[in-house]
This record gives C-alpha cells, structure tokens and sequence, in this order.
C-alpha cells in the first residue's frame, strides 16, 4: 500500500484562521433556512468572529473567492453586497451611510482589492475599473 503524503502544516482548516473563519460563514448561509442548526453553525461563527476581531455578518452577501488577506479590525455592514474573487486586508470598514446624498450601503463589484484601514462609507458601486475605487482606496 502507498502511503498518503501529510500536507505540511496539518490542512487548511487548522491552520489558516481566514479559511476557518469564512467555512463557518458558509455554513451559516447554506443553513440559514434550518433554524436549530444555524443557531448552532452562528454560535460558532460568532465564537471565530470576536477571536479574530472581524464583523461580517452571517447575512453579509458575498461571491465566491472572497478573501480576507489579514485578520483583525475588519467591519463589514450587514447590507453590503461584495463580489467574488474580492481580497480586504486588516482594518478595513465597508459601512452603511444614514443620511445625505450617499445615504445606503456600498456595493463592491467582482475583483475589487481594498487595502489594510482602508474606509468605505454610503451609496456608491465600486469596482476595479472605476475612478471612485481609486480615489477612495488609495491611501
């Protein structure tokens, strides 16, 4: 018999605190509809969530391929709609404005990279190819 190779470091799941914390997250959302086992799935992804100092809501919708490059001091709101293949870095805040001309929630398109304290705030559409991403990102 051949002997299975041991990936080095154990796997993804134990060793990579961004993996762990969005796999909990998609459990939330492929069960949200099942009311015991997503209470249960969200006391976990809430556990990760104060561990590793993120707030992304379970009903926070994101594509696939998203990616948080660096935990600690992120803050997603709940109605912000992110694209997939998207990256954030460590203290960024994608926010909800609730009054004035850009009162709402941003909406990040596919392929967008928000950089470390990065802030986003209000009504706006950003995505790789638009001049607004440059001119809030860039810091």
């Amino acid at each position: 018999k051949k002997k299975k190779k041991k990936k080095p470091g154990g796997g993804g799941d134990t060793t990579c605190p961004q993996y762990r914390l969005l796999k909990w997250k998609r459990r939330c959302e492929k069960y949200k509809n099942i009311k015991l086992l997503y209470g249960f799935l969200w006391m976990i992804y809430r556990k990760l969530q104060i561990k590793y100092g993120v707030d992304l809501p379970a009903s926070t919708k994101i594509g696939p391929g998203f990616k948080i490059e660096h935990l600690n001091g992120i803050v997603v709101n709940p109605d912000v709609v992110i694209g997939k293949n998207c990256n954030i870095y460590n203290g960024v805040t994608i926010g909800k404005e609730k009054r004035g001309i850009r009162e709402g929630c941003p909406t990040i398109a596919d392929e967008v990279w928000i950089g470390a304290n990065a802030i986003v705030v209000g009504r706006m559409r950003l995505s790789w190819r638009s001049s607004q991403s440059r001119t809030h990102l860039s810091a």
